[in-house]
């Protein structure tokens, strides 16, 4: 379906995305990265900015480039609440960002974080294999239940 969305939309970022995803889904990381370069630039990301993150990618690998990435956006939250310390914030992409790094605790706590706020996407939680690593964790358990998830 991805490969159907690049040919009705040659010039949209989804088809590259969605092939990002699955790739990385099927442990195709080469074919994976691939897709995300062609993401990027689909999606107007400079090529200077492309280019740091390939950088980065060959330097530090797929974990280190999603290190590096989450900082970035922390630091974006920050400086966004120090801004207006009523700022919306979505922690629903923070919590994936950490559950690709295998960090139990720290998924959790912005997983909780969303659900303070009620973001729409922990609807998909039970499907988004990201969260399949706290499967055996109470608190994830207890906060399916809290979502309204049936056991």
């Amino acid at each position: 379906q991805a490969k159907k969305i690049n040919e009705l939309f040659p010039q949209g970022p989804s088809g590259p995305f969605f092939l990002y995803k699955i790739y990385l889904g099927k442990g195709m990381e080469p074919e994976a990265m691939e897709q995300r370069w062609i993401m990027l630039e689909k999606a107007g990301v400079t090529a200077d900015v492309i280019e740091a993150q390939k950088d980065l990618y060959e330097k530090e690998g797929l974990d280190g480039m999603r290190r590096s990435l989450l900082e970035n956006n922390l630091a974006g939250i920050k400086t966004k609440l120090e801004e207006d310390k009523n700022a919306y914030i979505k922690y629903i992409g923070i919590a994936r960002a950490y559950a690709e790094l295998k960090d139990k605790e720290k998924t959790l706590e912005y997983l909780n974080k969303a659900y303070q706020q009620r973001e729409v996407h922990l609807v998909e939680l039970k499907s988004d294999r990201k969260f399949d690593l706290l499967n055996n964790e109470p608190e994830f358990q207890e906060l399916l239940k809290k979502i309204g998830f049936p056991e």
